[in-house]
């Protein structure tokens, strides 16, 4: 914790030195698809964005109140922004109009930053142009804020500009069915924005709201491209960690993902990559990013992460909760021993945060209380049953079995205690353990070869009943 302290201060030394006077950090554009070098552009959206990315960096304050208050001046009169900052020169030589994806990342960077900075008035213009620029009734939506009449090129529809546009009406708890079912069938079909380089900054701007029936997709994609995070821009692996905290990924995963994106550290920044396309000049294509940007995305990921791995640390203790009913004994010490052995070896959390992950993989709401006491009790289980399982094959070592003992009683009784009055779980705990111990039995008596002189003898494989008595040894852990 006190390296990633010292890190934030020395980047977000870096990113100040990046502000100008009117508060705005501006954007880089470059000739290379690395972005590096790139040169200053006087736009709207990188401010925006570091805004937002900045919400939960302590020490950040200023750098905040800066960007807020550039945003604010660059609004219209009707709330819109441009990408283009008001009065430069480029927004003068290469006219846009206003349009959703600076206006909706500016309006929930700003309510984040301070909610009386986006009155009603703010928000009732921008659900007229939402209304205004809805492809059907509900969405999805039109990428530029213009006439239903103007060209054909300044009415597409894309997934990222929608996917923001979600993100602004999430942070007012506003959810429209059009343009859900929307983005749903662009996770299903795999539909790339025109804008933004790759799929990963999709990820991020949905993985910070959406939680459709296409999220199993979603994360599909956050632990495909983590398979090949050693190949990743700075930029994208930020993104990338920053969704799979979003979506209470493993630890194991985010914990890769952090370590690759430590790795691209260089000095007090992260470098710059592109992030999306700047519009060609003489039949050129041209990147847009900066070192400030993707620093700050990767601000915005390490403390996700940080928040993440101390939650987890806290789920499951280093010791047990209960291990001081226990008396100073030999039974005491070859419980902890075996214990802290089982949770140490236990690097993905398989056994020790089976609840945890099983919980962030449906997306369910448990407390923190409940999720150790199930974490614990698997644990437990987990102990019990491999002493156990030592018996049955013959290999038993007697000073563990009181071990076995106490840690079944302390599975049981954690079990109980996570929904103490959930009858359904109660019976559900009773009668689980039964089948375990009806399958161990079954195994004994019908999945054993004789041995002679050290050659086991197999005349008949046992009728494991298309692998269901063969499983049931396994649905404690389930």
């Amino acid at each position: 914790m006190k390296e990633l302290q010292s890190i934030v201060k020395e980047t977000l030394g870096y990113i100040r030195s990046q502000q100008n006077v009117s508060g705005a950090i501006y954007g880089g554009v470059s000739p290379n698809k690395s972005c590096q070098p790139n040169t200053p552009q006087p736009t709207l959206f990188c401010s925006a964005l570091i805004l937002e990315a900045l919400r939960d960096v302590q020490g950040s304050q200023s750098i905040k109140d800066g960007l807020a208050q550039f945003l604010i001046d660059q609004k219209s009169k009707r709330w819109s922004w441009n990408y283009w900052t008001r009065d430069s020169d480029e927004s003068l030589n290469h006219t846009y109009p206003d349009d959703f994806d600076d206006t909706a990342y500016a309006l929930v960077a700003l309510y984040h930053h301070a909610h009386n900075l986006v009155p009603g008035e703010a928000m009732a213009h921008f659900v007229q142009n939402l209304i205004a620029h809805e492809s059907k009734p509900g969405g999805p939506y039109y990428s530029w804020l213009v006439e239903a009449d103007a060209p054909a090129v300044w009415r597409d529809i894309d997934v990222a500009v929608n996917a923001n546009i979600g993100f602004c009406l999430s942070a007012f708890d506003v959810s429209i069915d059009g343009l859900n079912n929307y983005l749903s069938e662009s996770l299903k079909a795999g539909t790339k924005s025109a804008y933004y380089h790759g799929d990963i900054p999709v990820i991020y701007f949905l993985s910070k709201w959406y939680r459709g029936e296409e999220i199993a997709a979603l994360r599909f994609k956050i632990q495909e491209y983590s398979e090949c995070c050693s190949t990743l821009s700075a930029l994208h692996l930020a993104l990338l960690l920053k969704s799979a905290c979003d979506l209470s990924m493993s630890p194991d995963l985010t914990h890769k993902l952090s370590s690759a994106l430590m790795q691209k550290r260089k000095g007090n920044h992260w470098p710059a990559a592109t992030l999306y396309g700047e519009p060609s000049v003489a039949g050129k294509p041209r990147y847009a990013g900066s070192a400030a940007l993707t620093s700050a995305f990767a601000l915005e990921a390490l403390i996700a992460y940080a928040v993440q791995h101390s939650k987890t640390v806290a789920i499951v203790a280093s010791q047990p909760t209960h291990l001081a009913r226990l008396p100073e004994s030999d039974l005491r010490a070859n419980y902890e021993s075996i214990y802290k052995d089982l949770v140490a070896h236990d690097t993905d959390g398989q056994i020790s945060l089976i609840a945890s992950t099983t919980a962030a993989a449906c997306s369910a709401r448990i407390s923190d209380t409940v999720l150790q006491s199930l974490n614990q009790a698997s644990i437990n289980g987990w102990i019990a049953y491999t002493i156990y399982d030592n018996v049955w094959d013959d290999e038993p070592n007697p000073l563990l079995l009181g071990v076995a003992n106490y840690a079944l009683r302390t599975s049981v009784e954690l079990f109980r205690q996570a929904l103490t009055d959930n009858d359904s779980f109660q019976h559900l705990v009773s009668r689980t353990l039964t089948i375990v111990d009806a399958a161990n039995s079954w195994e004994i008596k019908n999945a054993r070869a004789a041995k002679t002189d050290g050659v086991v003898m197999v005349k008949t494989l046992p009728n494991y009943q298309h692998y269901q008595l063969l499983a049931a040894r396994s649905w404690g852990h389930i």
